[in-house]
């Protein structure tokens, strides 16, 4: 079975631009733009690794920290990875302290995500 990815992203141009790039690697991306789909996978599927960014709605209420909280409470094993706009330390800080593994700056290129993705995974099964 494929590695997993839950991908949130509200740019759909950049969700359609890494889904195609993931799965051409042989990865199994869901793509979602809004806190309620994010709610609804976590809850009920498992993934790998969760991609968020921080800001959904277009204005400064930082969505994805709730997202990367269910994703450690309900998807516990899965690297959490925020990709977002935002280059402020202390939103930085509270996103790793609430589970974030990584927080990367946007712009971040399929490529640059699929090799951090690839460490973790390669990591994970040296600790097993």
């Amino acid at each position: 079975m494929p590695d997993t990815i839950l991908l949130i992203d509200d740019d759909e141009s950049l969700l359609f631009g890494y889904k195609v790039e993931m799965e051409l690697e042989g990865f199994c991306l869901q793509a979602i733009t809004n806190l309620f789909a994010a709610k609804e996978l976590l809850t009920t599927r498992r993934f790998n690794t969760v991609i968020t960014d921080l800001n959904l709605s277009g204005t400064e209420s930082y969505e994805g920290l709730e997202i990367i909280a269910l994703a450690k409470q309900y998807q516990s094993k899965a690297t959490i990875i925020v990709v977002s706009g935002i280059s402020d330390e202390n939103i930085k800080k509270k996103s790793l302290e609430v589970g974030a593994n990584a927080y990367l700056e946007k712009p971040v290129k399929a490529k640059t995500l699929l090799n951090f993705i690839r460490r973790q995974v390669a990591e994970a099964g040296e600790m097993q």
